[in-house]
C-alpha cells in the first residue's frame, strides 16, 4: 500500500474595512486588528484601510480584537459573510504625569 500525504489548505477568505477616528472620521494608521483566539492578525495602512484573512472556522460569528495606541481598544463581533467593515475607534483621554 502506499500512502500519499495530501496538503488540506482551509478556505479563507479576506475582509477589507477601515478604522476611523470617532472624533473626526479620519482614517487611522497601524491599527492593529487580529481574530480573537487566533495568531491571524493585521495592521491598518497610512489611512486606516485594512484587509484581513479569515480562516474558515465553522462559526456563526468571529471577535475581531482593534487596537491601537491612544484609542480605547474595541472587540467588533462580525458575521463571517460581511464583505466591508466600518470600525470607529474614540481617543483615549490621558494625562502625562
Amino acid at each position: 500500500m502506499l500512502l500519499i500525504p495530501s496538503l488540506v489548505i482551509a478556505q479563507q477568505n479576506i475582509k477589507k474595512g477601515i478604522v476611523r477616528n470617532a472624533t473626526n472620521s479620519e482614517g487611522i494608521p497601524s491599527v492593529s486588528i487580529h481574530i480573537k483566539g487566533f495568531p491571524t492578525g493585521t495592521l491598518s495602512d497610512e489611512n486606516g484601510f485594512f484587509e484581513l484573512k479569515i480562516p474558515e472556522i465553522g462559526k456563526d460569528s468571529i471577535v475581531l480584537i482593534i487596537s491601537c495606541l491612544g484609542y480605547y481598544s474595541l472587540e467588533q463581533t462580525i458575521h463571517p459573510t460581511l464583505s466591508l467593515l466600518s470600525v470607529y475607534l474614540s481617543p483615549e483621554a490621558r494625562l502625562l504625569t
